[in-house]
This record gives structure tokens, C-alpha cells and sequence, in this order.
């Protein structure tokens, strides 16, 4: 019993160093008092254990393991509200009492975000490619064949699998905001034209997680399309699921990267093209035969999330309009960013309101419109960004929205 004595002092003496090391203000004080509590419990259990079983590995061996466990109390982020290492605010604890049914998932997150050592546990498990295939918890999870797929709010992968799926009160919201917008834009005597491109987990399934299977059912992307053509019949919005499926074996999206790319943004824009036509004649299709190939930078932001940057400063071979440079999108929810475009003084003025998805697709739009104007916001409610959008009231608004934020 002496040995593991001293064996249980000396976890203590280098717990306390590291404690000291690692912990400050109010939550060092927390910290020495969840330590001294642990030791103490442990000495005493451990000292009932012996009087029972003289084996001293497993005695070591349970001894070890709740050291282990122990430190996500002992360095618990008690009083802090901003996470220093992954710069973003910690979780609260629940506001709601015990009883209330989302009790129990605020409570978990509260555990999660704040438990000790996290940043320490994600650091090294992003070092140790075996994880890859299994980490769900992680913001990006590891496909077949080198493919990444973004997990932004550590559960899409339910989505991806259909456990979280499209309820009647999710499709009122979305009915509801589609129709508001609409109005918005009839109040003003502005075409809107809506596009959802489709999450690239949702066009390229066979390169997900193989430890995520799907349960059976229809794909929450369809359910929203046939929500959406039963409800908006005569509406302009264009959901490419079907063009983009039927030519995915050109890759259409990147491998290590959230978004399409420029060929899977011009797959989708031969869709676009016909509506922006049909609402105003004057707008320019696009000849195919000024399409050709070019090498094209990516930010792959996949492995820029995972930590695991190994194609920083490559190309790919995308595809580029002659004569049209690229269009550099803004992040701004200020003011509309304007550009000159190549349709003609006689195209309509669009104005696109996207996500990240339109920078692909906006060198295409430009070359039928005579003015091309960009505001990239994720606020979706038009009434919201009134005074932005009439200040240079435009002939059509493109508004663009991905398939993960509908949900």
C-alpha cells in the first residue's frame, strides 16, 4: 500500500505543477480544489480496493484511468467565456431548468465545450491520421479517396444520414421566407430568381464517412425540392440536383474543398441561364465556345479547418470564359459591391445576394447582364436589407442559398 501511496502523491504533486502551468485567476483556484477532492477520493477508494484485492496492476491499472478521467474536472473551464485557442465564445451554462426537454442538450454542449484539456485532446487527435475515418465530433470529416466534407456544426453528418430530416415546421419556415422575399421583390418591381446548389455531400455520397450509413428514405435535399415545386409553381427557382448528378463524373466539386467547382458552377448555370432569359430577353447567353480549359487556384478549406494543409499553392484544371476576368466577391453586408459587366447596355442589372457558392458562379451571370452587383450576406430576410437593395434598385436579384442553410 505504500508504493501506491506514493504513486498517487506523485500524480498529485505533478497534476498541481501542471495546474499552476496551465490555469489562472478564479478557475486556478477551482482547479486546486478539484484536484485536492479527486486525490482524496481516490486515495480512499484505492485504499478499500487493496484490503480487498492485493493485485497491484490492476489496481494501478483502474488508478491510471481515473487520473485520466479526473483531469476534464480538474481543468474544467469554469469562469472563462471566450475559448483563446479557437477564438470563439464557449457555451453557456443552461438557462433552462432541468425539466425543460432541451435541458439535456444544453447541457451537453455546456460539458463539451468547457471540458479540460479539450483544446489539448483536438490538437493531438488532428495529428493522427487513423481518426480521420471515424472522428464525428470533428468540423471536418474524413471521406474514401482523399474527399473531405464539411461537418460546420459537428452534426451534419445526421443530416447527411437522415436522422435529422425536413419536419412540417421546418417547411413552414422555408415557406416563409421564400414567400416573403417574393413579395419584397413584386412590392419593388424586381425579378427574383432563387438557386440552391446542393451540399457536396449530397451530389458525391459514395466518397462520405463509410462508417455513416444513411437510414432509408428520400434525401433532404429532394424533400426541399418537391416541397418547393408543389408550393412554388410558378415561381423562378432553380435547383440543379438533376443537371449536376447527370454529369458528376467530371468532379464537380473538390476533394479536400466545401464548394463546387468552376465546372460544377457552370453545370448549374446552363439551368440558370434559361430563367434569367425567359424573365428578361435582353439578357446574352453564353456561347459554349468561349469556354476553355485553365489551371485554377483553390483555398481548400477542408484542410485548412482539419490542420492538415498539404495542397496549399496547387492548381486544377477548371474551366474559364474568354475575354471575362474573374470577379472578385466581396464579404460585406454594408453596401452592394458593383461591377461592369459584358452583356450590354440593353442586359438587365442583376443583383446576386449569395453565400461563398456564388464565386464560381458569378463570371458566368456577368456575361449576359450589363451591370453585376454582389452582396455577400447571410441575413435571408430581404426586408432586412431594404435600404441596401434600393439604393441602386436593380432588374433582377439572383439570390443564392445553399442546401445546409435552408435547414
Amino acid at each position: 500500500m505504500k508504493k501506491l501511496i506514493l504513486i498517487i502523491s506523485l500524480l498529485f504533486i505533478i497534476n498541481i505543477l501542471i495546474i499552476f502551468k496551465i490555469a489562472a485567476g478564479f478557475d486556478l483556484a477551482l482547479s486546486l480544489a478539484a484536484a485536492v477532492i479527486i486525490y482524496f477520493v481516490l486515495y480512499y477508494f484505492t485504499s478499500k480496493i487493496y484490503s480487498r484485492d492485493k493485485n497491484i496492476i490492476n489496481i494501478l491499472f483502474y488508478l491510471i484511468i481515473s487520473v485520466i478521467l479526473g483531469q476534464g474536472i480538474i481543468f474544467f473551464t469554469y469562469t472563462k467565456s471566450i475559448s483563446s485557442d479557437e477564438n470563439r465564445l464557449l457555451a453557456k451554462f443552461p438557462s433552462v431548468n432541468p425539466f425543460h426537454e432541451d435541458f439535456a442538450e444544453e447541457m451537453d454542449k455546456y460539458i463539451n465545450d468547457r471540458i479540460g484539456l479539450r483544446e489539448y485532446a483536438l490538437n493531438l487527435y488532428s495529428k493522427i491520421n487513423f481518426f480521420d475515418d471515424i472522428n464525428l465530433n470533428s468540423r471536418v470529416i474524413g471521406g474514401q479517396d482523399g474527399w473531405l466534407f464539411l461537418n460546420n456544426d459537428n452534426d451534419v453528418f445526421t443530416y447527411f444520414q437522415r436522422v435529422k430530416t425536413y419536419t412540417p415546421e421546418k417547411l413552414n419556415i422555408v415557406n416563409k421566407l421564400i414567400k416573403d422575399n417574393i413579395k419584397f421583390c413584386q412590392n419593388h418591381g424586381i425579378e427574383l430568381i432563387l438557386i440552391i446548389p446542393p451540399n457536396k455531400s449530397t451530389v458525391y455520397p459514395e466518397y462520405y464517412n463509410k462508417y455513416i450509413k444513411k437510414k432509408t428514405g428520400k434525401d433532404n435535399y429532394l424533400l426541399l425540392k418537391d416541397y418547393i415545386t408543389e408550393n412554388f409553381p410558378n415561381t423562378h427557382i432553380v435547383m440543379p440536383y438533376d443537371e449536376l448528378m447527370a454529369s458528376k463524373e467530371k468532379q464537380l466539386y473538390y476533394l479536400k474543398d466545401t464548394h463546387w467547382n468552376s465546372i460544377g458552377a457552370f453545370t448549374a448555370y446552363k439551368s440558370l441561364e434559361k430563367v434569367i432569359k425567359q424573365i428578361n430577353p435582353e439578357y446574352t447567353l453564353l456561347d459554349n465556345r468561349r469556354i476553355k480549359e485553365c489551371d485554377k487556384s483553390v483555398l481548400n478549406d477542408l484542410e485548412t479547418l482539419s490542420n492538415k494543409v498539404g495542397s496549399a499553392g496547387k492548381t486544377y484544371k477548371g474551366i474559364c470564359i474568354n475575354e471575362v476576368n474573374e470577379i472578385e466577391l466581396v464579404q460585406n453586408s454594408k453596401s452592394v459591391q458593383w461591377y461592369k459587366a459584358f452583356g450590354g447596355e440593353k442586359a438587365p442589372r442583376i443583383l446576386l445576394i449569395h453565400d461563398s457558392f456564388m464565386k464560381e458562379l458569378a463570371p458566368f451571370i456577368a456575361t449576359g447582364a450589363s451591370n453585376l452587383g454582389q452582396l455577400w450576406v447571410y441575413e435571408s430576410e430581404f426586408s432586412k436589407l431594404s435600404d441596401i437593395i434600393l439604393e441602386t434598385k436593380p432588374d433582377i436579384i439572383i439570390w443564392e442559398r445553399l442546401e445546409r442553410f435552408w435547414f
